[in-house]
């Protein structure tokens, strides 16, 4: 009788620690993983989600892929802009070194890091990379969509954004 009592504690106890084990993960998970709203992140007018108007860009036949076009701005050939196939919309952008387009926060390549910071709060994975370059990476989950800024010594080198 004793021995079930104490097998019954047992049970118990490893239960009420399983429990905890999964709240603490999940509110960890969450708070790692916070999510900041990119639906209407502009770079120049264009967003992620629009139609594309393809009268300033010229198509890059150097890159095949099968679902998507790969464009480039003819002003301005640093901003690469990639357009699904068969629904035309923007489902990805990427600016390089091009310091006069900017972002509807009003951000360019160049720019203090500190800006990204402040615009889109502290939702954000920081991730190092090679040559002392830094990641900055925001996530909106809502919307499946995707920001890198990649930075060197507070400086903004290139932003990225695209659907997951």
């Amino acid at each position: 009788m004793k021995l079930l009592k104490n097998v019954k504690w047992i049970i118990t106890v490893v239960f009420i620690l399983i429990t905890i084990g999964t709240v603490v993960i999940f509110v960890n998970h969450n708070r790692l993983h916070a999510n900041t709203n990119l639906s209407n992140f502009k770079i120049d007018k264009f967003k992620i989600g629009s139609k594309m108007n393809k009268h300033k860009f010229e198509l890059d036949d150097d890159v095949l892929l099968k679902k998507v076009y790969v464009y480039s701005m003819v002003d301005h050939p640093e901003f690469i802009v990639l357009v699904n196939k068969r629904s035309n919309q923007i489902v990805g952008m990427s600016l390089l070194n091009d310091n006069s387009l900017q972002t509807n926060y009003g951000w360019k390549i160049g720019d203090d890091i500190s800006k990204v910071k402040a615009s889109l709060n502290a939702n954000y994975r920081e991730k190092s990379l090679h040559n002392g370059f830094k990641s900055l990476i925001f996530i909106d989950k809502k919307h499946k969509i995707k920001l890198f800024v990649v930075h060197k010594n507070n400086k903004i080198k290139k932003i990225e954004i695209h659907n997951k």
